[in-house]
């Protein structure tokens, strides 16, 4: 394939390393700026040292801070894409973000999110919202934790207003994820057709994120009187 006209979703859901030049005739701005016009810095080989980017639209001579130094370091935006691309495959995404400079720290707490911001989506078109948690609980370096609220979380918040550029990839993701498999595990126990009323029953606890490594998720069947 020599040429591909791309509307919206391949310039951040689309990995060519081929990919040589960039024609931009489109607006664009922040992470889906970032993101379009890193599809070309994908090497390809012994004969492709850089990409380039042919700009109609004037976008770096209307936001030229954003391409400072700083700004080619691995953002979250870079990361929560990174790994929906990938579909959260740790073995993949985390060589990736650890040699462009991510933490280690920070790609767990990231990716963590990610996971959790996709079967929460998953979750709420199953069971109601008082079913859910409202926050999780994360440790810090000092051995205490801290219990933070979902809609107050920036990470979580960005993965949210992601996800509709991955087509069923939150689905996927969400299908391998801990939060996911602790409610399958409920409706296991409630028996092959469980009722409304029984599914009622199930109380997604708020998922624990360790300072590296999965998180861990549990849920519980709470009794009618309780």
């Amino acid at each position: 394939m020599k040429l591909l006209v791309v509307v919206d979703k391949l310039l951040t859901g689309f990995d060519a390393p081929p990919c040589s030049v960039l024609y931009i005739d489109k607006s664009m701005q922040d992470h889906g700026l970032f993101q379009a016009i890193c599809r070309t810095n994908r090497l390809d080989g012994d004969d492709k040292d850089f990409g380039y980017i042919v700009d109609y639209k004037d976008l770096f001579k209307k936001a030229p801070q954003k391409m400072t130094p700083a700004a080619t370091a691995p953002s979250t935006d870079f990361a929560i894409d990174t790994l929906m691309r990938n579909l959260c495959d740790v073995d993949a995404c985390l060589p990736l973000l650890r040699e462009a400079g991510m933490p280690e720290v920070d790609f767990w707490r990231v990716y963590n999110l990610t996971v959790i911001a996709c079967s929460m989506k998953f979750l709420a078109s199953v069971l109601s919202q008082s079913q859910l948690p409202r926050f999780y609980i994360i440790e810090k370096p000092d051995g205490t934790e801290e219990e933070i609220v979902f809609l107050m979380c920036e990470v979580y918040s960005k993965v949210g207003a992601m996800l509709s550029q991955y087509g069923q990839g939150d689905v996927i993701v969400a299908s391998m994820s801990a939060q996911v498999r602790s409610m399958n595990w409920c409706l296991t126990q409630l028996g092959a057709s469980p009722t409304a009323a029984e599914r009622a029953s199930i109380q997604m606890l708020p998922p624990r994120l360790p300072l590296v490594g999965q998180a861990a998720s549990r849920a519980r069947i709470v009794a009618g009187d309780a």
